[in-house]
């Protein structure tokens, strides 16, 4: 059966706009995103570097500055923070890190932990900071766990309490490498009260080509590899 020229028109016609309303397609085009995307990313990417803002944490502080600082930004079991009071714990976080654990700015911290409210504070933070991280795998133990922590010539490991299982037995070695592990939870992390603001001179001159972080493979075929993150790829 012969489809009306008509009723063929008002499908596709419907169809655009329920694909417009989903997808944004009209302000996608408008602002060129779709007709060069790699442009549209290199200038964004240069206009953040040359505001000495090119981190996830600048971004978290764009919203505390603006109308968006009472809205809400995450939810982990029961509790919750607007971007303004989740950036305020990280500015506690940070300066602990800083004043308190010494890391410098560009030292590589290894982070150990399942997702959590904890783990993100402490990500946040140490980028405040600008300190590069090291995300090992949680689940590893043993010469997989030492191997990736020793990759990043890591001073530190931090480690949620809840793996402390996996972590205690590789502490003779993660010594003998020169690695100090502190174990954290929500206890821990609140009793840090210094809410002097982060130091801008720490995050403003990092490059889009500045190596940020090591992301690590399972290890189930071998050890652990680390792959370099570096913002112009994240």
């Amino acid at each position: 059966m012969a489809i009306p020229a008509l009723a063929l028109a008002g499908g596709v016609v419907a169809a655009a706009a329920y694909l417009d309303a989903k997808h944004h397609l009209r302000h996608d085009v408008s602002n060129g995103v779709l007709s060069d995307p790699i442009a549209a990313a290199q200038k964004y990417t240069v206009e953040r570097q040359g505001q000495g803002r090119m981190l996830v944490y600048h971004q978290l502080e764009d919203n505390v500055l603006s109308s968006r600082a009472s809205n809400l930004f995450l939810e982990f079991e029961g509790r919750s923070w607007t971007y303004k009071q989740f950036y305020d714990d990280v500015q506690r976080i940070g300066n602990w890190l800083m004043n308190d654990l010494g890391v410098r700015q560009g030292e590589m911290v290894a982070l150990n932990g399942p997702n959590s409210a904890e783990y993100l504070l402490l990500w946040f933070a140490l980028e405040g900071i600008g300190a590069c991280i090291a995300f090992s795998n949680c689940h590893l133990t043993g010469n997989p766990l030492v191997h990736s922590v020793k990759l990043a010539e890591a001073r530190y490991l931090l480690a949620e309490r809840g793996v402390e299982l996996l972590v205690e037995p590789c502490q003779d070695d993660l010594r003998a490498a020169g690695v100090e592990t502190i174990y954290y939870d929500q206890a821990f992390l609140e009793s840090k009260n210094d809410t002097t603001p982060l130091p801008t001179s720490r995050t403003s001159s990092i490059l889009f080509t500045d190596l940020r972080g090591l992301i690590y493979t399972s290890g189930t075929t071998g050890l652990p590899k680390g792959v370099m993150s570096k913002k112009n790829s994240v």
